[in-house]
């Protein structure tokens, strides 16, 4: 019970920010890794993104233990996303969901279906030139969305989001475009599988499902 509380409002967030990213992934990115800057809620998290193709590895540091990393690895072409606990050695995984109302999970297209692009111009950011855009959702609820995005890394560097978390504003810095292992969106061998903590369908984004039961 003590372990599940401790969870709840980590994976809750960690949920919204997984949406935040996937409505982010293009059909196909470059393979680079990067520095990532989130601020949200008053509150400035870092960690490192790894982003090869339709994949991308999210490490995020967990507040008020350094030695423990939140790891996010989100497979749009499976309908998965993983969430590891590098402490505990465990892993939990979830499924993005197309339901009403929910973000695209996979690419820039699908986004568009969904949202109105204005481009507001370009940007160099961190040394890559952008194109600026603010994305509005049809759906008033999910608020809006400004993206840099790098035509060379076909990806956003920079994104601000304003939605019913708040602002949430993240950034890549340091960003080196290297071929990114596969490795980096395996389970280790011997992590084990736990289920998700109940969120009772408060603490749940739309978009995100449980997993069914084994």
């Amino acid at each position: 019970m003590v372990r599940e509380k401790k969870l709840k409002p980590l994976i809750s967030l960690a949920l919204f920010l997984v949406l935040v990213f996937l409505s982010a992934l293009s059909s196909w990115a470059a393979e680079f890794s990067a520095d990532m800057i989130q601020k949200m809620q008053g509150q400035t998290q870092t960690g490192k993104v790894f982003i090869k193709g339709k994949k991308m590895r999210m490490e995020m540091n967990t507040p008020g233990n350094t030695g423990n990393k939140m790891v996010h690895i989100m497979l749009p072409e499976e309908n998965k996303t993983i969430i590891i606990m590098t402490e505990e050695k465990t892993y939990m995984e979830m499924k993005a969901t197309n339901n009403p109302g929910s973000p695209p999970s996979s690419n820039k297209e699908d986004l568009e279906k969904v949202a109105t692009f204005k481009q507001l111009g370009t940007e160099t950011i961190n040394g890559y030139l952008c194109d600026r855009y603010q994305v509005i959702f049809h759906d008033k609820n999910q608020g809006t969305m400004t993206q840099w995005y790098s035509k060379k890394l076909n990806f956003p560097i920079k994104m601000v989001s304003q939605g019913p978390q708040g602002e949430i504003v993240t950034e890549y810095q340091n960003i080196k475009e290297d071929a990114i292992p596969d490795t980096n969106f395996l389970i280790p061998p011997d992590y084990q599988k736990m289920p998700m903590p109940g969120m009772g369908g408060h603490g749940m984004p739309h978009g995100i499902e449980h997993p069914a039961e084994e």
